[in-house]
């Protein structure tokens, strides 16, 4: 059995957070890289279509990938089977039975559910794509096709937390030159070390696009590298976990 994280703002039949653990008891468990999906023989392919048709009857060809770059880039996706992996970072539909998948391993797995007109998105952003505002272009990009904004929710899915995310100064005058209210998200410790706070920065922009329906689930990757990929905590390590969103009934 997959572990899956959910919240309770969209429907948990339609999305989930996958750790890393296939669970077989309470002793023993298989450890997944999703990265290898794209094997068609792999494991981790036969876990998530086992976890995926227990929901509905689902192919492979049904889920979406982007090839992620830490752009701004928001694309849509008109079909139900998948062609090829598009360059960008999030990614809309209004396609019944499409499942859309984002990779991730300490940047933040975005999910956005439109209720009123089925409407669904999700998003890969990291620092670079938060500050060029890969969050208001899939918004925007869902209510081109039809969403309502008072109607979009929103999940912040497991990402890296403040205490762990050490920056350098260039990095800091990247977010200040842009708006000097962004040093809220930076803290300084007693060793003169910076810290900055992509969830709570994240927050701040979903607030921006007057989306109020939002959730963080509050899960550190770096903390709980037991469960998730942290890039940081494994030293670059290139594994990564998987987050979905299916537009199902």
């Amino acid at each position: 059995m997959i572990e899956r994280i959910t919240s309770d703002i969209i429907p948990k039949r339609m999305h989930g957070f996958l750790t890393k653990n296939y669970i077989l008891s309470k002793e023993k468990k298989i450890i997944l890289n999703y990265k290898h999906l794209f094997k068609s023989n792999s494991f981790e392919r036969k876990a998530l279509l086992e976890h995926l048709s227990e929901k509905e009857k689902i192919e492979f060809n049904y889920l979406h990938f982007l090839k992620q770059t830490h752009s701004s880039k928001v694309v849509e996706l008109k079909k139900l089977k998948f062609d090829k992996k598009l360059s960008a970072d999030a990614m809309v539909s209004n396609i019944p039975g499409t499942t859309l998948c984002i990779f991730t391993a300490d940047c933040a797995p975005i999910i956005f559910f439109e209720s009123e007109n089925k409407i669904i998105g999700i998003a890969h952003v990291g620092w670079r794509g938060a500050l060029n505002g890969i969050i208001k272009n899939t918004i925007e990009k869902m209510i081109k096709i039809g969403a309502i904004r008072k109607d979009i929710h929103a999940i912040i899915g497991p990402c890296i937390s403040q205490k762990n995310y050490e920056v350098k100064n260039d990095f800091v005058k990247n977010f200040i030159s842009q708006n000097n209210e962004n040093i809220i998200f930076f803290k300084q410790s007693k060793e003169k070390k910076v810290f900055f706070n992509l969830p709570g920065y994240i927050e701040k922009l979903l607030l921006n696009e007057s989306i109020n329906k939002f959730q963080f689930t509050k899960i550190c990757t770096f903390d709980n590298w037991n469960k998730f990929y942290s890039f940081r905590k494994n030293n670059n390590e290139k594994g990564r976990f998987l987050s979905y969103i299916s537009l199902i009934d």
